[in-house]
């Protein structure tokens, strides 16, 4: 389920519009500063670790609803080049540049300026808001201690994670076909969602505006051909349930589960990617399968 990237890949892909107090970055790109940091800039060759989080705004209250933030102990890292490195846009290095630990800032992106697909749920909304806040500043050598340990952790995960990808790819077999053929206990929703519960949480339950935590495992129903999955990846995917970050079966079909359920989601293809498809690996109108396994649930 790789939406978790078209928003917060954007902070290092997109230009963004006017905040208030609105200041300028030398490419002409707005933004504003919420809270000044304090302790040193990061110099040529350091790298700045920072989060983001991004929300939708009521046009009325004004009010923010969180719909992504970045998975905990995940955030995004950035290297101060120079010259500043092509493969980004400049003014986010700028930014990161003469940025001290603690330092917020808000830049907004205009619903119609974005040029990467975002959940038909969130359309209706003017903009996009993104917090991205300095976390830590290291250096080359601090940085490659880190990278070397994150490496480590991460091979660790994919190994105890691809020794479960054989049994899940199995039961989803096995449960395709037996929705196939009609013999699979499934309950319907008035959406058109159906859903085959593996395993009953015991935990808290994942409500509207909670982070949540999920691995997964994607099909096309028509097929059993699999698109995607997160146990490869040895990543949890997070997300913030009910606001339209992701696709509509998966909101209606998580809010339904407790932490530590497993669960079989047969989402239509108007309650995932409809028409458009996703890629070269969803074609359009394509009704999927998802195995899901709710890990956390961050109130």
């Amino acid at each position: 389920m790789k939406s978790q990237f078209w928003l917060l890949a954007a902070v290092v892909m997109v230009a963004f519009a006017a905040c208030k107090k609105d200041m300028k970055t030398q490419d002409g790109y707005s933004y504003s500063v919420l809270e000044q940091g304090t302790g040193e800039m990061p110099d040529t060759s350091d790298y700045v670790f920072f989060t983001v989080k991004v929300y939708v705004q009521d046009s009325l209250t004004k009010k923010d609803s969180l719909v992504q933030e970045d998975a905990e102990g995940a955030e995004p890292v950035i290297q101060i080049t120079n010259p500043m490195d092509p493969s980004m846009p400049k003014w986010i290095q700028e930014i990161l540049a003469k940025s001290k630990v603690g330092s917020k800032y808000r830049m907004v992106m205009p619903m119609d300026s974005i040029s990467f697909q975002v959940p038909p749920a969130l359309l209706s909304f003017n903009a996009l808001y993104y917090d991205i806040v300095i976390k830590k500043i290291s250096t080359n050598e601090e940085f490659e201690k880190y990278r070397q340990a994150k490496i480590a952790e991460q091979e660790a995960k994919v190994k105890a994670n691809m020794e479960k990808l054989g049994g899940i790819e199995e039961l989803t077999k096995k449960t395709l076909a037996d929705y196939k053929a009609g013999s699979l206990q499934t309950v319907k929703l008035p959406s058109g969602l159906e859903y085959y519960m593996v395993q009953d949480g015991q935990g808290d339950k994942a409500e509207k505006g909670n982070t949540v935590s999920v691995h997964y495992y994607g099909v096309l129903e028509a097929t059993g051909v699999r698109f995607d999955d997160s146990y490869s990846r040895g990543d949890e995917f997070q997300f913030v349930a009910g606001t339209g970050g992701v696709i509509q079966g998966w909101d209606e079909g998580v809010a339904l589960l407790k932490k530590g359920a497993k669960v079989f989601l047969f989402v239509p293809s108007a309650m995932a990617y409809g028409k458009m498809g996703a890629g070269a690996t969803i074609p359009p109108d394509s009704d999927l399968v998802f195995y899901i396994e709710l890990l956390g649930v961050k109130k």
